[in-house]
């Protein structure tokens, strides 16, 4: 079995994707928002390697508590 991608959920969105870049990962795709989650996604790609950085956009996202 291959895995796609890892997902971390993070707190800041553009502070994470800048810690990627530095160990060669590349922004895969333009943020997107999940209504459903209230979340900000995006995806970072370093060759074969695939990260999914996930950031609640609020404290109501159900996601939100699993930061603490």
């Amino acid at each position: 079995m291959k895995v796609h991608h890892v997902g971390y959920l993070v707190k800041r969105l553009a502070r994470s994707e800048e810690a990627f870049r530095k160990v060669g990962f590349s922004v895969e795709q333009d943020v997107m928002y999940d209504n459903i989650r209230d979340v900000n996604i995006s995806f970072m790609r370093n060759g074969d390697y695939c990260v999914e950085l996930i950031e609640p956009a609020s404290k109501t996202s159900p996601l939100y508590p699993l930061l603490k």
